[in-house]
């Protein structure tokens, strides 16, 4: 029987992660057909992955998913009126939390195609009857959609799920 390593600093890494968050800096990049935000996971001075890992506690990771909707949610807030399409979306990858990341839409055909996966590489099967944040309890009022992702690299499957928040117009 294998016994969980104890993981210290969860807290004081989350706080960092936070204040890193706290950072972004939206529509700077408006002339793109998109923008995107990234897990600040770099940041740490002892460049670990603490959010992945098997050691970090549900209530932390519960944590960062919240705080990345109400990320979201700040963005759509601020978003300028002046924009002729733009959207916001939320994409938290799970388990691999990670690996989400926010996009700023600035590109309505771009936008449009962006949720067809549906290939010999890559596919996203709709979710449903699940909800991410009815499990982990996080209110918001976004619109959620849930999709199983699997990608196939050669001999190698991929399988993740991933739970998309915001401006989702299906």
């Amino acid at each position: 029987m294998s016994e969980r390593k104890k993981q210290r600093g969860q807290k004081r890494r989350l706080k960092k992660l936070f204040e890193c968050i706290d950072k972004f800096e939206p529509y700077t990049h408006c002339n793109d057909v998109y923008e995107h935000f990234h897990v600040p996971i770099a940041f740490f001075i002892d460049r670990t992955n603490f959010i992945d890992s098997a050691e970090t506690n549900s209530k932390i990771k519960t944590a960062f998913i919240r705080k990345w909707i109400l990320t979201a949610e700040r963005f759509i807030q601020e978003k300028p009126k002046t924009y002729p399409f733009c959207r916001v979306v939320s994409l938290i990858c799970y388990p691999e939390l990670s690996r989400s990341q926010i996009i700023i839409f600035y590109d309505e055909n771009y936008y449009s195609s962006f949720f067809d996966r549906n290939d010999d590489y890559q596919q996203w099967i709709p979710i449903k009857n699940r909800s991410l944040k009815y499990d982990r309890k996080i209110e918001t009022k976004l619109i959620e959609k849930g999709y199983s992702e699997i990608i196939r690299d050669g001999d190698d499957i991929f399988r993740n799920t991933l739970w998309f928040y915001g401006e989702i117009g299906f």
